[in-house]
Formats: C-alpha cells, structure tokens, sequence
C-alpha cells in the first residue's frame, strides 16, 4: 500500500490529519476505491455525515425546511 495521509472529498484535510495507521485492508483483491479499511484515527470529529446512502443530503433539506419557513418569519417579525 501506498503510503499517503490523505483522503478524498470534503473532509480530506480534517481526516488526514486524525489519521494515525491503517490497522487492516480487506477486498483487496479490488481497486483501492472499493477496499474496506480499518483505520486508527486521533482526535477526529465531532464530525456530521451530510449525505446518506442514498444521496440525499442534509445541508439541501435544511436549507430548504429554512427557505420554505423565511415567509412566516419575515411575516411575524413585520408584525412586532
């Protein structure tokens, strides 16, 4: 394996910076994108998923439960 502290997407920075060994590799019979590794991390998070398996993503349905509730709070607030 490739030695190499960093990792792909979002929170490569934050994860290459926990990251600490890698303490087993399994699938390795597949290319790297698809092996399953166990890490050894330190100090890594709190951290927040944003997007599940299915690719739905957290920050699009809040901001738009927020755009969707803007009207009735800029209608309360005109009324104080």
């Amino acid at each position: 394996m490739k030695k190499s502290k960093s990792l792909y997407h979002g929170g490569a920075n934050l994860l290459s910076r926990a990251l600490r060994r890698v303490v087993a590799m399994n699938w390795t019979e597949y290319i790297s994108q698809f092996r399953l590794l166990t890490l050894e991390v330190e100090q890594l998070g709190p951290a927040t998923v944003a997007i599940d398996a299915h690719g739905n993503s957290l920050y699009t349905q809040l901001h738009e439960q927020a755009t969707a509730r803007m009207p009735g709070i800029v209608d309360t607030l005109g009324h104080l």
